[in-house]
């Protein structure tokens, strides 16, 4: 019950990520939490869904390595990926079901390209300059289409996109939160 969106506006040389506020408490009622779903962490947007704690672990704990002569997509794929990993085992947030360890998927926005981590820990390198994660993600990839076409701010695009979630999905909402950083 998400919905975070990535966009990499290559016009300006800037990456954003938005995302919604709802979540739901332990007695499954959904409502909009201050805890802010996207985020910059050194030169790097994040934006994710799965749970709180992930993205917390990702945007306290998570030391980000340096990125060594690897291309960027090699650097996000295995030591990017392989330092989350850590983060996760050693806070106690993996999943392990029959030796295949699982975590939680995000969106991850590095030097003008926008990768998706998955829950099985692959990434993917997100197409089109946009890109969505979370239960909302169908509906706002439409939307990114079209508003991607309109000559009007990125944020607009990021907000047009997660109010037409909203409208059909009852488990986004509340206030959208956006972040950016140059790159």
């Amino acid at each position: 019950m998400t919905c975070i969106v990535g966009y990499i506006d290559e016009k300006n040389r800037k990456m954003y990520m938005g995302g919604d506020s709802f979540g739901v408490d332990s007695e499954d009622h959904y409502r909009s939490f201050v805890s802010d779903k996207v985020f910059v962490k050194e030169n790097m947007l994040f934006g994710f869904t799965s749970s709180y704690r992930m993205g917390q672990l990702i945007q306290y704990k998570l030391v980000i390595p340096e990125q060594k002569e690897i291309t960027d997509s090699e650097y996000i794929a295995t030591v990017f990926t392989d330092s989350v990993i850590k983060c996760f085992k050693d806070n106690k947030y993996l999943a392990n079901k029959e030796g295949v360890i699982t975590g939680g998927s995000f969106l991850i926005a590095y030097k003008g390209v926008l990768y998706a981590l998955q829950d099985d820990f692959s990434m993917v390198i997100v197409k089109n300059g946009y890109g969505s994660v979370g239960c909302g993600r169908m509906v706002a990839l439409g939307a990114l289409e079209i508003a991607s076409k309109l000559d009007i701010p990125v944020e607009k695009k990021i907000k047009k996109a997660i109010k037409a979630v909203k409208k059909y999905d009852s488990l986004v909402g509340g206030p959208v939160k956006i972040v950016s950083c140059e790159y």
